[in-house]
């Protein structure tokens, strides 16, 4: 962190994190003077490398070429002969091919090409580990059925940017470098990845304003000019440079997608690299949690005078772990009661991280208000597929079934199934799948256990989505979806559409090579620097939406919903109130355990509290008790369950009913610490 006596503008990258010094910001020009070429030889092994991995691992490839008539591979092919031939001029190669921005470009728009977000070219340092940036934030949002975009956070008091005295957030954008906004954000979405309109669009807004250039080149414009317009008119046009800023420490950036061979961490990744960080720069910039009154740079504060619309009491629920990933809140919206969380990310670096973030989870669901629960997940990247399938039994009291992987059948995919113990499960399949030409393996499970807590929260539950919800955050929705869990509120009409499981080349090629016994591994050190990301196996949904691929398709929402400029400005107010009228028509239920649970020689005793419910069975390790009637209204009782004939009993499993004899609350108890029977 940085010393409390600076007075150097900062931006803290992460709580532990070097700081990322915002005064050492440069423009384009002398960013590109500091970076080191490749040479021809150098550029052609890169050509390779990403062609057989395109060719032998991308388990998306056949779809894409159907659906975007796009054909990496042969593109790749032509670049390559481009590059011999370049490379047999010798010294008579023209300076411009001598300079690799035009191979880079080339690379990028390649793999952008498959509108993969998984699948990336990553650029060698200093772009790896480089920031571009103008220091506002836009944000969009729909006015009486128009949309706008409006500035929603500056940065004041840097050297190089000078705010005039209107340029405050709630201004609407008019133009972008005199293009009609709605064009501007559309040509930016149109060179980055997303696999659907809605999150070609997100994800041109997102970058419109701060753009890491690990997967991209830096802006081809040196400056900005925007024309905003506010209750008064518009504004003189401002013009505002690009600025590069290089981060301390390229691991600040981590890439994602270890894996360990021999040992493996037994977690499946699922991560949008770019919107994570994005999102994670965002928050640092912008919040005021992570203001510092040492910095002379300061987000320029939001009028706090919010239109309540019936929205009041919100109150902070303190998150004990995952700070970064979990926030939570309660608030009244009519007198009543509400809970709200919002799941930023899903990532874990540990299946000890997984199992502390559903138990956290866990905790915080159980505070929540009987009447309604909000999940909210918009703009979250994803991370671990384990913990966003794992989330979902504790809504519901359904078994979650988790979704289906695919391997692609290729040579290469079952050398892979052979050599890598993550992937051993799929060998056989691949390998059958090769001698009878079909194109994929079986679909197995990345999550083995999805349902070792079960349900925690008893009322009505509504998740909300937006376009920037890629990878995980796809698949939690669409569990969430597929399990009839709640109503699905989205800000837009679907979300990203990954779904898969994503490697990252370096890591997997170090990972081989730590592993003495494989021989003849088919995979090269790439030069320079460069690394690639790249999707391995695919997902598949489950329930009425069987078979069906996640990627290039998303989750639609239910409830479609667009963003007022309240919302923007005075958190998500207007946004609130639709979800709460939403629950307002879903029935809620209690099942909660009181007091502990008491043991005798043949019966187990536990207290429980119930409302809307009408009948319970109750079943230790599936011995099964006699049904019980319980009233509707909110009560107390003590019930008696009998344990096996061996006299065991590990897990007292409560099943409650409701009048139209659904199945609509669950709770599992150990019994592992059950008190005796007192005398």
């Amino acid at each position: 962190m940085s010393d409390s006596t600076t007075q150097k503008p900062v931006a803290i990258m992460q709580d532990d994190a070097t700081p990322l010094a915002m005064d050492g910001a440069m423009d384009i020009g002398k960013f590109l003077e500091q970076r080191k070429q490749l040479s021809l030889q150098e550029r052609l092994v890169l050509v390779d490398q990403v062609a057989a991995l395109l060719d032998g691992l991308y388990v998306h490839l056949p779809v894409k070429r159907a659906m975007y008539a796009v054909d990496p591979i042969r593109r790749l092919q032509l670049l390559k002969l481009r590059l011999e031939r370049d490379i047999a001029k010798g010294d008579k190669v023209e300076p411009a091919e001598q300079d690799d921005l035009w191979f880079h470009r080339e690379m990028i728009e390649t793999l952008t090409s498959v509108r993969d977000l998984h699948t990336l070219y990553v650029l060698p340092p200093p772009f790896a580990a480089a920031i571009a940036f103008v220091p506002f934030q836009i944000e969009c949002c729909f006015d009486e059925g128009v949309r706008k975009y409006i500035v929603t956070n500056i940065i004041d008091g840097l050297d190089w940017f000078t705010r005039p005295r209107d340029f405050v957030p709630g201004v609407e954008v008019l133009q972008w470098n005199d293009v009609e906004m709605a064009r501007a954000v559309e040509i930016v979405g149109e060179s980055n990845s997303g696999s659907n309109p809605d999150a070609r669009l997100a994800r041109g807004l997102a970058r419109l304003t701060i753009r890491p250039l690990a997967k991209a080149l830096p802006p081809d414009e040196e400056t900005v000019t925007i024309r905003c317009q506010n209750r008064a008119g518009v504004l003189p046009d401002l013009r505002v440079p690009w600025h590069i800023v290089v981060l301390k420490d390229a691991d600040m950036v981590p890439l994602d997608g270890s894996i360990v061979v021999g040992k493996t961490t037994g977690l499946a990744a699922g991560l949008d690299y770019e919107t994570d960080l994005i999102r994670s720069l965002t928050k640092r910039l912008y919040s005021t949690l992570y203001s510092r009154k040492a910095c002379k740079w300061a987000p320029i504060p939001i009028d706090k005078a919010a239109p309540r619309k019936g929205i009041d009491n919100v109150k902070p629920v303190d998150v004990r772990q995952f700070r970064e990933s979990i926030q939570a809140n309660t608030f009244n919206c009519d007198g009543v009661s509400y809970g709200r969380i919002r799941l930023r990310t899903f990532k874990v670096s540990s299946a000890e991280e997984l199992q502390q973030f559903v138990a956290e989870f866990a905790r915080l669901v159980e505070l929540m208000p009987e009447k309604g629960l909000i999940i909210d997940i918009r703009d979250n990247p994803g991370g671990c597929i384990q913990v966003g399938e794992k989330l979902l039994q504790l809504l519901t009291p359904h078994e979650i079934e988790p979704e289906g992987a695919q391997c692609i059948a290729t040579p290469l995919s079952r050398w892979l199934c052979d050599k890598h113990p993550g992937f051993f499960n799929w060998f056989k399949s691949v390998e059958s799948a090769l001698a009878t030409r079909t194109q994929y393996s079986l679909a197995q499970p990345l999550t083995d256990d999805c349902n070792d807590i079960g349900q925690r929260y008893y009322g009505p539950v509504i998740l909300i989505t937006s376009g920037l919800c890629y990878s995980t955050a796809d698949i939690f929705a669409a569990g969430f979806k597929d399990h009839n869990i709640g109503k699905v509120l989205g800000v837009d009409r679907f979300t990203g559409a990954g779904g898969a499981e994503v490697l990252t080349y370096s890591n997997l090629l170090g990972a081989l090579k730590k592993e003495t016994n494989i021989q003849d591994i088919p995979f090269k050190d790439l030069p320079g620097g460069v690394d690639l990301r790249f999707a391995v196996r695919r997902m598949l949904r489950v329930g009425e939406n069987a078979g069906i691929q996640l990627e290039d398709l998303g989750v639609e929402a239910d409830i479609p919903y667009q963003m007022s400029v309240a919302d923007l400005l005075w958190d998500n107010v207007d946004l609130l109130r639709k979800a709460v009228d939403v629950l307002k028509e879903e029935a809620c239920y209690g099942l909660v355990q009181v007091g502990p649970v008491e043991r005798a020689e043949k019966t187990v005793c536990i207290t429980i509290e119930t409302q809307n419910l009408v009948q319970l069975d109750i079943a230790i390790d599936g011995w099964k008790s006699p049904s019980r009637a319980v009233g509707t209204e909110l009560s107390e009782n003590k019930y008696e369950a009998i344990l096996p004939p061996d006299g065991k009993g590990e897990t007292l499993e409560i099943r409650g009913f409701s009048k139209d004899g659904a199945l609509v609350a669950v709770r599992r108890v150990s019994l592992s610490k059950a008190a005796p029977v007192q005398d």
